[in-house]
């Protein structure tokens, strides 16, 4: 009796976290993650292939030597910049551009290589992240065209896989902007689908952009684009007034991972969601030793996964972790000054990947390939997960 009682209370159990699973799906607007209590309530409901994707911005091309290219289905390049004429930039001064000096490098070259016998895709990343050059390029129906066909050039040259719009721009509520910006994404696509159908085309959008006006307008720029790729972090800056998780999956305040991902769903198709994840925190000094607190003006720098680990190791500090944020952070001391870091690991990014899986989501990014350094972790987590 008490056996049949036993399995009685395990039938009735499954049942009401199946219900509660399902309930979600019908109702997107409730958390996906319940409870959200344990780290074991990230639930795998999808089978298919996620794709894992690397930015690589010029600056850690020397670390390519680290790279695991056979778990990497692209490989972003960050990337070409082009100025209010829609030319590409190629010198600042007397000097090279180093976007473009890296990406006529022979080390680039022997990159694409390695890449391709792993059936690695490159990306060519198109840049820019100055407010009135955007405005001026995407306005223009010359100068779009202009960008538009010397990017296609580029792919022809170095046999590249297609292409990144990295247009970050800093505003909100500029409907004709966006519709200039979608018009622009449009008629890349466009000019890709002539040249070749297998070419990618993926853009990189804040986090926040459905909910802040934004110049993305994401269910338009769907149906134009292979991957939207969002990009998960920067939740709390270097010039951030208090210190912070840099990409919490869930927060005491309205905005996080968890909330963002909502308003993406009303918009897009899951498969082509790809949420873009951080090697990296912020260090701040701090004005105590408490989570959150206030900082001292300025002092906020970016700490790479490779400098905070390897500063955790030297200095034997102890790692915090934030239940709310799902996010480690620490405390030190820095010449009698207090510092705090808030950072990934292994752990906090865990939890993002399972998310993905749970969710649907078409895969995850990497920002930014180099900043693991020599490190092994992060690559063992990526095919471990993924």
């Amino acid at each position: 009796m008490k056996k049949k009682k036993l399995m009685f209370l395990i039938l009735m159990i499954l049942l009401v976290e199946l219900f509660g699973f399902s309930y979600f799906f019908l109702f997107q607007k409730q958390s996906f993650l319940s409870p959200l209590s344990s780290e074991k309530s990230f639930l795998k409901i999808a089978e298919s292939k996620k794709q894992v994707i690397g930015f690589l911005p010029f600056w850690t091309i020397k670390e390519e030597e680290n790279f695991r290219y056979d778990t990497l289905d692209q490989i972003i390049y960050m990337g070409i910049e082009f100025d209010k004429e829609g030319q590409i930039v190629k010198r600042i001064d007397s000097y090279l551009e180093p976007g473009w000096s890296n990406f006529q490098s022979d080390r680039f070259s022997a990159l694409i290589k390695k890449a391709k016998k792993k059936n690695t895709k490159i990306i060519l990343g198109v840049q820019n992240y100055t407010n009135e050059t955007i405005e001026e390029i995407i306005q223009n129906p010359i100068k779009r065209k202009r960008v538009i066909s010397q990017t296609i050039s580029l792919l022809d040259e170095k046999g590249l896989d297609g292409v990144n719009i990295d247009f970050e721009y800093n505003g909100t509520d500029f409907p004709i902007l966006a519709n200039a910006f979608t018009g622009f994404v449009e008629e890349f696509d466009s000019a890709l689908e002539k040249k070749d159908p297998q070419l990618l085309l993926s853009v990189d959008v804040f986090a926040d952009s459905i909910r802040r006006n934004r110049i993305y307008e994401i269910d338009e720029l769907s149906v134009f684009v292979d991957q939207i790729i969002i990009m998960g972090y920067d939740f709390h800056r270097a010039g951030s007034v208090s210190a912070g998780p840099v990409a919490p999956l869930r927060s005491n305040s309205p905005y996080s991972i968890l909330s963002v991902l909502n308003d993406y769903f009303e918009a897009s198709e899951r498969e082509k969601l790809i949420l873009a994840v951080p090697y990296y925190g912020y260090e701040w000094p701090t004005l105590n030793e408490n989570f959150g607190s206030p900082v001292y003006e300025g002092g906020g720098a970016l700490a790479t996964y490779k400098r905070t680990i390897a500063l955790i190791e030297d200095e034997n500090l102890k790692t915090n972790w934030d239940q709310t944020s799902m996010t480690p952070w620490l405390v030190y001391k820095d010449h009698g000054k207090t510092k705090q870091i808030y950072f990934e690991n292994e752990r906090s990014l865990s939890l993002k990947y399972s998310l993905v899986k749970q969710a649907d989501l078409g895969g995850i990014a990497i920002w930014a390939l180099g900043y693991d350094g020599e490190r092994k972790e992060l690559w063992d987590l990526l095919e471990k997960s993924f």
